[in-house]
């Protein structure tokens, strides 16, 4: 026998996590020799444990060497032992750093058994050392838009709207005022916010009385008679964009959106509490 070699010893393990190490003597041509027996030893036991028969366990939080030997030659490997939220962590940050973003969480859920782990990094504000943590509350913004196209999906599959319906279709009345490059804007390009409009309302001058309805449709109908910025087929964060292709489905099923949504995705979620 030549020398052993050690097989399995992952770069960083789950504390409560078990592996199956491999240990091999081998000949000085490197084939393996069989009838030599693995010693085990872990240079901290308060970090990692190995069983005689080569599980290795991790314990604490650390970085600790996996040794295993047989008639005076061994092998060492390395392992790191931490946290599953701590191994996350150490992913998040750089991510929140290198975006210079007060904080940042994450959460992995896989199909099959739920959540795998969550970590947050960060600050609670940016004026104070106060760090984040798991169980803070955190303000999701935007969650609309992803209701909003499930939304006009549903609408799309029950044949009320098309996709490729577009702005002069959905709005026949607004044929004297609404600008040429609006025209052939569809909903598909609304959603996907190249449909020419701006990012927000900056019109004081719409109404805001009568039912949300008919503010959508007042909202329509500045928004396509002022000029496209940057202009129509060009990336540019829209809200009004959403906002327009809600009533446009609206007014294709005939029920106010609030009604449709709760139709089409609350009730059938289950969801009694929304806002």
């Amino acid at each position: 026998m030549a020398s052993v070699t050690i097989t399995g010893v992952p770069g960083e393990l789950e504390i409560g996590q078990t592996v199956n190490l491999q240990g091999s003597a081998r000949s000085a041509q490197g084939a393996a020799l069989t009838g030599h027996t693995i010693a085990w030893t872990s240079s901290d036991n308060n970090i990692a444990t190995v069983s005689a028969s080569g599980a290795l366990a991790g314990i604490g939080t650390g970085s600790v060497t996996i040794t295993a030997s047989t008639e005076g030659k061994s092998a060492t490997a390395t392992t790191k032992v931490d946290s599953r939220a701590n191994f996350l962590k150490a992913i998040v940050e750089p991510i929140r750093a290198s975006y210079d973003l007060p904080a940042l969480a994450v959460a992995i859920v896989t199909r099959s058994g739920g959540q795998f782990g969550k970590a947050a990094s960060g600050r609670r504000r940016v004026s104070q050392s106060a760090q984040v943590t798991n169980d803070d509350m955190w303000h999701i913004g935007s969650d609309l838009k992803a209701i909003t196209a499930h939304v006009v999906a549903s609408a799309v599959t029950d044949g009320k709207i098309s996709w490729s319906t577009t702005l002069q279709e959905a709005y026949p009345e607004l044929a004297g005022t609404m600008r040429a490059e609006y025209r052939t804007v569809t909903l598909k390009q609304l959603l996907g916010h190249i449909g020419g409009f701006a990012p927000n309302i900056e019109n004081p001058a719409i109404p805001g009385t009568g039912s949300l309805t008919s503010q959508r449709a007042k909202i329509a109908a500045w928004v396509t008679s002022v000029p496209a910025s940057p202009g129509v087929g060009q990336y540019n964060y829209s809200n009004i964009g959403f906002m327009v292709a809600a009533n446009m489905v609206e007014r294709a099923v005939g029920s106010p959106w609030e009604d449709i949504m709760q139709t089409k995705l609350l009730a059938p979620l289950g969801i009694t509490g929304f806002g």
